[in-house]
C-alpha cells in the first residue's frame, strides 16, 4: 500500500535522526544496527554513524517502484539527512536536494509544515554556504510563523559591580499568529543549561523597565517553530557576518532569548551548541563552553540505554525539528568538546578522544603541539600494517614526514580518487614555491571535491604567481562564494582584477573586503590608491582618514597632490548647481584631511602648494582677507619645504617664488594699505634677492658643467622680477 510505504519511509528516517542527533533510539532496534558505510560518489558516511541499516532500507524504498508514492519533501529529507551523515559535502547530493526542494507541493502542506520545510531549506543552504538563499528561505519561514523580531537597546547591567546602567542589546519579538497549546508545550528532559559561575559577569543581563524595576528579557509565548526561526537567524548571522565582537553581541542577544524559553529539545540543543562556539573564544566563558559541550555530548551518548523510555510523541517532536534546527550528530559534539579541551591546554585528554573518533588530523596536531610527532608517525605506521589499502593513512604519513612519496602512494592506491592526497601534495609543493606543480594538484583535488575553501584560495595564489590572472579570478570568486567574510580572498580577487585591467570592478570588490575586516590597514591602503585611480575622490579621502585612525600617520603626499589636482580640475569644469555643490563638498573634505595630516607630520612642498591652492579664496574682496592670509601662509610653508629638499628643478623654484611674490602684493592691495603694500614688496624683493644669490653661486660652482640650458633665462627672469618690485 502506498500509504504504508510512506509511513515506513518516514519512520525509518525518524529512527536514524533519533539515533544520530537526539541521543535516543526509535521503535525498531534492528533498523539501527551497525552496517557498512553508505557511499555517495567518493564520500562515505562517518564510521560511527548509527542506523545505517535503516538508511539502506529507506534507500531501497526510494529506488523501488514503491518510491514513486513518495513526495518531493520526503525525498528532500532523505538526501539532506544522508548529507548530514557524510564526512564532507557532496555535490551530487547538493544537486538532488536543490531539485527536490523546488518540486515540493506547498498546497499539500499547512502553514506549520511549510515553515518547518523552509527551515530545513535554510539549513541545507547554510550547510553548502549559500547565504543569500538561506536568507530567502528563512524569510519565508518567519512569514509562515507570523514572527517579527528586532534588535533594540535597553538599559541594564551585565556585571556584578556595575553601578551605572548602560544600553544592552536585546531581542524584541512580536508574534502575529496565535499558537496552540500543543505548540507551546515544553519538551521533556531538555538538555542542561550550564551556569556561568563567574565572579564578575552576571548569568544574564539585568534589564530595567521604565518604572525602575529589574526584569529579564521576555521570550513571550513563542512556539518551538518560532524559536527555531530565531535560532536560524542567529546561525545565519554567525556564518555570514565577520567574526567580530559586534556579530557575537548580536548572536548572543538571540541566544539569550531562545535559551531562556526552555521549550523545545531540538531548539535548546542547537542553541546551546552555538553558544559553546561563541564562548570558546572568551577567556571568561570558555570553561562554561567546555562544561556545556560535555553535557551535550553526554546527553547524546545514552543511545539504547534509556532508564525510562521516552513517550513516542516526545521522540517525534525531537526528531521533527532536529534537521530544521541544525542539531549536530553525536560525533560532532564529541569533536567540539575535544577541540575546546585542546584550547584549554588539556591536550592529552583531547588526544584520547580524537583517537577514539579516528580523527587522525587532530591526533597529529595534538602530538605536534606536545612535541611528540614521532609518536604520531608510529601510530600511523601501525595502522597501515592493519589497513595497507587505506589511502588516507598514507596522506597522514605524508603530512607528518612531509615526503612526497607518501602522497603519490595514496594517489596510486586510490586510483587518483583521493582529493585529500592531491590537496596535501599541492600544499606541500606550494610551500616549496613550486607553483605550477602545486596548481595542477590543487585543481585536481577541486575536481574531485569542489567544496574546499582553503584549496580554492591556495589555487588562486598559485595562479597569481603563474601570472594566470583569469584563473586566479575564478579561484578567488569560488572562495568568496563559499565564505563571504574571507577578506583576504576579496583583497586578492580585487588585485587579480586590477592586473586584468578591470579597476572599477576591483574597487567594488575591495569595498566587500572592508565589510569583513574594517581594521586591516593594507586593504585600506589598496582601497585608497584604487579610489584615486577610478576617480572616487570622496572614497579616497575616507580611506586616508581611516588609515590615519589605524596607523596614526600616513605618509603619502603623492595621493594628497593627486586628490587636490583632481578636485581643482573638477572645480574649474563645474557648471550646473549640482556639480558646483558636489565639488565644494569634496573640496571642504579634502581641506579637512590636509589640515589633519599637516598637524602631525611634514608635507612635501608640492603637497603644501596644493593645500594652498585649495585654500585660495574664490574672490579677492575685503571680506576674504583672512582666507587670503591663510593662503599666502601656506605658500610660504611650501617655499620652506622646498628649500629643505634637494635637487628641486630650477624652473619650479622660480615659478613658486614668483607666485608667492605676486600673491603677497595682491593681498596688500586687497587690504588697501600703502604700508602693507610696501612691506609685501620688500619681503618679496628680499626673497628674490636671496634666490638670485643662490642661483649665481650655483652657476659659479658648476662652471662649464652647468646642465640646465635655461639656467641663464631663469636668472634673468628673477632679476627682472626684482626690478618690477622696486618700481
Amino acid at each position: 500500500m502506498p500509504e504504508d510505504t510512506v509511513n515506513d519511509f518516514s519512520n525509518l528516517l525518524k529512527d536514524v535522526v533519533l539515533a544520530n542527533f537526539c541521543g535516543a533510539s526509535g521503535a525498531e532496534s534492528s533498523t539501527l544496527s551497525d552496517d557498512d558505510p553508505i557511499e555517495v560518489g567518493l564520500l562515505k558516511t562517518f564510521w560511527l554513524t548509527r542506523g545505517l541499516t535503516g538508511m539502506k532500507r529507506a534507500q531501497s524504498i526510494l529506488e523501488s517502484e514503491a518510491g514513486n508514492s513518495l513526495d518531493a519533501l520526503q525525498k528532500f529529507r532523505y538526501n539532506f539527512l544522508l548529507q548530514r551523515l557524510l564526512s564532507e559535502p557532496s555535490i551530487e547530493l547538493k544537486a538532488k536536494i536543490e531539485d527536490f526542494s523546488q518540486r515540493v507541493d506547498f498546497s499539500r502542506l499547512n502553514a506549520e509544515n511549510s515553515a518547518q520545510f523552509h527551515l530545513e531549506q535554510t539549513q541545507a543552504a547554510l550547510f553548502y554556504r549559500e547565504f543569500n538563499k538561506a536568507a530567502e528561505f528563512l524569510k519565508l519561514a518567519t512569514e509562515k510563523c507570523g514572527l517579527k523580531s528586532e534588535l533594540v537597546g535597553r538599559l541594564g547591567k551585565r556585571t556584578r559591580f556595575q553601578q551605572k546602567e548602560l544600553a544592552q542589546l536585546v531581542l524584541d519579538t512580536v508574534s502575529t499568529e496565535s499558537s496552540s497549546d500543543s505548540a507551546l508545550e515544553v519538551d521533556e528532559d531538555l538538555p542542561p543549561n550550564c551556569v556561568l559561575n563567574d565572579d564578575t559577569l552576571l548569568e544574564k543581563v539585568e534589564l530595567t523597565s521604565s518604572d525602575g524595576v529589574k526584569r529579564e528579557a521576555e521570550s513571550g509565548q513563542l512556539s518551538a517553530l518560532q524559536l527555531a526561526c530565531l535560532l536560524l537567524e542567529a546561525q545565519l548571522e554567525m556564518k555570514s557576518q565577520p567574526r567580530d565582537e559586534l556579530t557575537f553581541e548580536r548572536v548572543n542577544a538571540y541566544l539569550d532569548l531562545i535559551i531562556s524559553s526552555r521549550r523545545s529539545w531540538a531548539v535548546q540543543s542547537a542553541a546551546l551548541t552555538l553558544r559553546c562556539e561563541l564562548e570558546r573564544r572568551s577567556n571568561r566563558k570558555v570553561e562554561r563552553a567546555c562544561q556545556q559541550a560535555e553535557a551535550l555530548k553526554n546527553a547524546n551518548a545514552y543511545f539504547g540505554k534509556e532508564s525510562t523510555p521516552l513517550p513516542s510523541d516526545v521522540l517525534s517532536r525531537r526528531a521533527s525539528l532536529a534537521l530544521a534546527c541544525g542539531v549536530l550528530p553525536f560525533w560532532e559534539l564529541r569533536i567540539l568538546h575535544s577541540a575546546i579541551l585542546k584550547s584549554l591546554g588539556c591536550t592529552s585528554e583531547a588526544l584520547l578522544e580524537f583517537e577514539s573518533l579516528q580523527m587522525w588530523d587532530e591526533v597529529i596536531q595534538c602530538y605536534q603541539s606536545m612535541g611528540q610527532l614521532e609518536k604520531a608517525e608510529s601510530l600511523i605506521c601501525r595502522l597501515l600494517e592493519e589497513r595497507p589499502s587505506d589511502s588516507n593513512l598514507y596522506v597522514h604519513l605524508g603530512d607528518i614526514t612531509q615526503q612526497q612519496k607518501y602522497y603519490e602512494k595514496a594517489i596510486e592506491i586510490s586510483n587518483d580518487r583521493n582529493s585529500r592526497a592531491r590537496r596535501s601534495l599541492g600544499h606541500m609543493l606550494l610551500q616549496n614555491h613550486k607553483y605550477e606543480e602545486a596548481y595542477g594538484h590543487l585543481r585536481r583535488s577541486l575536481e574531485l571535491q569542489p567544496i574546499q575553501l582553503g584549496v580554492w584560495f591556495n589555487a588562486g595564489h598559485c595562479a597569481w604567481k603563474l601570472e594566470n590572472y583569469q584563473d586566479a579570478i575564478t579561484c578567488y570568486m569560488r572562495c568568496v562564494n563559499l565564505e563571504p567574510d574571507h577578506f583576504e580572498a576579496w583583497n586578492n580577487l580585487s588585485a587579480a582584477f586590477i592586473r586584468s585591467g578591470q579597476k572599477e570592478r576591483a574597487f567594488k570588490l575591495l569595498q566587500e573586503a572592508l565589510k569583513f575586516n574594517y581594521e586591516h590597514a593594507n586593504i585600506w591602503e589598496n582601497y585608497m590608491i584604487l579610489a584615486v585611480d577610478v576617480g572616487e575622490i570622496g572614497q579616497a579621502i575616507t580611506a586616508f582618514h581611516r588609515l590615519l585612525d589605524l596607523k596614526g600617520k600616513q605618509k603619502d603626499d603623492e595621493v594628497l597632490e593627486v586628490l587636490a589636482k583632481e578636485t581643482l580640475n573638477r572645480e574649474a569644469k563645474a557648471q550646473t548647481p549640482e556639480e558646483i555643490k558636489e565639488v565644494n563638498r569634496l573640496k571642504n573634505e579634502l581641506i579637512k584631511l590636509y589640515g589633519r595630516v599637516s598637524s602631525t607630520q611634514n608635507l612635501s612642498w608640492k603637497a603644501w602648494l596644493q593645500y594652498a591652492l585649495l585654500k585660495k579664496p574664490s574672490d579677492e574682496s575685503p571680506s576674504q582677507i583672512t582666507e587670503f592670509e591663510k593662503y599666502v601662509q601656506l605658500l610660504e610653508r611650501a617655499i620652506t619645504a622646498m628649500n629643505s629638499e634637494q635637487e628641486t628643478p630650477i624652473d619650479q623654484v622660480v615659478k613658486l617664488q614668483f607666485l608667492l611674490a605676486e600673491e603677497r602684493v595682491q593681498l596688500a592691495k586687497v587690504k588697501g594699505s600703502e604700508d602693507a603694500l610696501k612691506q609685501a614688496k620688500f619681503r618679496s624683493k628680499m626673497a628674490l634677492n636671496t634666490l638670485e644669490s643662490n642661483l649665481e653661486k650655483r652657476k659659479k660652482e658648476a662652471g662649464d658643467n652647468l646642465k640646465d640650458e635655461n639656467f641663464e633665462e631663469h636668472l634673468k627672469q628673477v632679476r627682472q622680477k626684482v626690478e618690477e618690485l622696486e618700481n
